[in-house]
């Protein structure tokens, strides 16, 4: 089972496949593949970089391209895992390559929590160990709010099959995954319950 993660930036979705992995679950970054596209152009990786690459790679390949990216990595790690979690789906048709590839093997999270929390989040001196593009002031979050939403994100939230709020701490962010999972074993996944 293909498990994907969206949301707005800073709603929490790192968060949430960290407890993923803490579960035992393998995990995928969306942004990895389009990372490794650029170093396979030779292009230095950095947050403008990536923003501009990301923008011009989708325009001309299509806003489905990460998906498409992907797609080896996944078939790779399905082949000897029950489910791998993917973040950072920003575009419909990334959900669509997933379901046309997976079928009922793929299911769609949005992770929300809203922009004054998210703002608050910004510059978190951990996040910005692991993130080259990582924005830290409210003018670059709205301006990569704004580009995400330009690359079909809204489209995407809007496909969630399940909702989970982020505005509370770990605790409870943990507590809604178990009873997503809950939900999945219902659907007869095998292993989820040894997670939940």
């Amino acid at each position: 089972m293909i498990i994907g993660i969206t949301g707005m930036p800073l709603s929490g979705k790192a968060s949430v496949r960290r407890i993923f992995e803490d579960m035992g679950c393998q995990t995928f970054v969306m942004s990895s593949a389009v990372r490794a596209e650029m170093e396979k152009h030779g292009i230095e990786v950095n947050k403008e970089s990536m923003r501009e690459f990301a923008t011009k790679i989708r325009q001309e390949k299509g806003r489905g391209v990460a998906g498409e990216l992907s797609l080896p990595y996944l078939r790779d790690v399905l082949g000897h895992e029950d489910m791998v979690i993917i973040d950072g789906i920003r575009s419909p048709e990334e959900p669509e390559i997933f379901k046309r590839e997976f079928g009922d093997d793929f299911m769609l999270i949005c992770v929300w929590a809203p922009f004054k929390l998210r703002a608050k989040r910004l510059g978190d001196p951990e996040r910005l160990k692991t993130r080259s593009d990582e924005v830290i002031t409210d003018e670059e979050l709205k301006g990569r709010d704004k580009k995400e939403l330009s690359w079909g994100l809204g489209e995407v939230i809007a496909m969630a099959d399940y909702l989970i709020v982020n505005t509370s701490g770990k605790e409870d962010l943990e507590k809604e995954l178990k009873r997503f999972l809950r939900m999945v074993v219902a659907k007869g996944m095998r292993r989820v319950s040894e997670w939940g």
